[in-house]
C-alpha cells in the first residue's frame, strides 16, 4: 500500500459492529489553510442495513458526490477501525504534509 494513506481510529470501548451505533469522518486539509479540502467516512455498502459491509467514501469538500475505494479494516466487538484512501484522490503524494482532524 506504498500509494495509500490510511488513518487509524481507536475508540475507549468496544464496537458491536463498525457502522453502528454511530460512524466516523475524518475531515482532511491538503492546501495547509485550515479548512478541509476533503472528507472520509464509512458508510454501508447498499444504504442501511442492505448489507453489513463498511466502506471508506472520500468527498472533497463543496461537492455532494463521494465515492468508495476501499473496504473499511475493521473486526465485529472491537474499538478500532483503519480507513485507507488512494493518495492520487485526494492530490497528495509521499513526503506531502496534510492536517487532518477525526469525528465521531
Amino acid at each position: 500500500m506504498g500509494n495509500a494513506l490510511q488513518f487509524a481510529i481507536s475508540t475507549y470501548g468496544r464496537r458491536a459492529h463498525p457502522l453502528y451505533p454511530g460512524g466516523f469522518e475524518v475531515d482532511i486539509d491538503t492546501d495547509g489553510d485550515g479548512v478541509a479540502d476533503w472528507y472520509v467516512f464509512q458508510q454501508e455498502s447498499g444504504g442501511f442495513g442492505a448489507s453489513g459491509q463498511s466502506l471508506v467514501y472520500v468527498q472533497k469538500a463543496g461537492t455532494s458526490t463521494a465515492n468508495a475505494y476501499y473496504y473499511n479494516d475493521a473486526d465485529l466487538n472491537s474499538g478500532n477501525v483503519i480507513f485507507t484512501l488512494p493518495m492520487s484522490v485526494i492530490g497528495v503524494g509521499t513526503g506531502s504534509t496534510i492536517g487532518f482532524e477525526v469525528l465521531a
